[in-house]
């Protein structure tokens, strides 16, 4: 869909999306934040979703997403911020069983604050 758009710095999914397609935002190099409309549908997050785009620093995961795949968040080295809409609990209940950890690493050091508390989930 905007795979390699060099000129993509922002992006607000839709609420009636329900999955962002495999390679959909793969190497948008200037990409650094991805909000999400409140309401939001999402589901999944396939295969290289957002592999290479190294600037990206937030991104809002609504609690509604089940899957993440394999390598969706490869190479995200500035990857600082996941702001997700459940609880912690959902968090790690969505990491044990639907987060793919194989090139998800960057995913998952990054801070992840939750719903349900202030502090930071790491």
């Amino acid at each position: 869909a905007f795979g390699s758009c060099g000129k993509l710095t922002k992006v607000v999914i839709p609420a009636r999306v329900t999955i962002i397609e495999s390679d959909a935002f793969v190497s948008c190099s200037k990409l650094s934040s991805v909000k999400v409309e409140a309401g939001s549908l999402l589901a999944a997050i396939e295969t290289r979703a957002f592999t290479h785009c190294q600037w990206l620093e937030t991104i809002d995961i609504p609690a509604s997403v089940t899957s993440i795949e394999a390598s969706a968040f490869r190479t995200n080295t500035h990857l600082k911020t996941v702001n997700y809409s459940g609880t912690k609990a959902q968090w790690d209940e969505l990491v044990a069983e639907g987060i793919d950890p194989n090139e998800n690493e960057d995913l998952l050091n990054a801070t992840i604050i939750c719903s349900d508390t202030s502090d930071t989930v790491q």
